[in-house]
């Protein structure tokens, strides 16, 4: 799973079903009750056999331009994530640097089907997720074929 936090949270989670060959990817973004909600169902559910990372958090000479409660909710959400990984011993993945899709993140993101249209963050989350699947060597070859070969010049 990986959180996008702010006024709305973007939520992709990627999990491999225990019968079924493949996986279910989905991503979606909420209001800040409804993510932790989700975010506590999935801890809660999957404890240690969750992996789960989220968008760092700075406080920096921008941080002015974005609403009062934007900055409230990604905070709180990033506590409440925080929370509820240690209470059900889920696996904590480094937090993400802030970050945009791109036209390359766009083009291997559609290529895996995991692009969700008008929903920025959501695509963000997805983004931050497929990333850290990339760094650390997790993508399937089965992914890697789909994102590789449709992404040559």
């Amino acid at each position: 799973m990986w959180v996008d936090p702010g006024g709305m949270t973007g939520i992709a989670t990627l999990s491999i079903a225990g019968q079924q060959p493949g996986y279910q990817f989905n991503a979606l973004e909420l209001p800040f009750t409804e993510a932790c909600r989700s975010i506590d169902l999935w801890c809660s559910g999957w404890g240690p056999q969750l992996a789960i990372g989220w968008e760092r958090f700075d406080i920096d000479d921008q941080t002015h331009k974005k609403t009062r409660q934007g900055i409230h909710d990604a905070l709180h959400v990033i506590g409440v994530c925080r929370y509820l990984t240690a209470k059900h011993n889920c696996r904590v993945l480094s937090e993400g640097q802030r970050h945009t899709p791109d036209a390359a993140d766009r083009r291997m993101l559609q290529a895996l089907g995991w692009w969700v249209p008008g929903k920025d963050d959501a695509q963000s989350a997805a983004c931050h997720m497929l990333r850290w699947l990339i760094r650390s060597n997790e993508l399937t070859p089965a992914q890697r074929e789909v994102i590789y070969s449709k992404n040559e010049p």
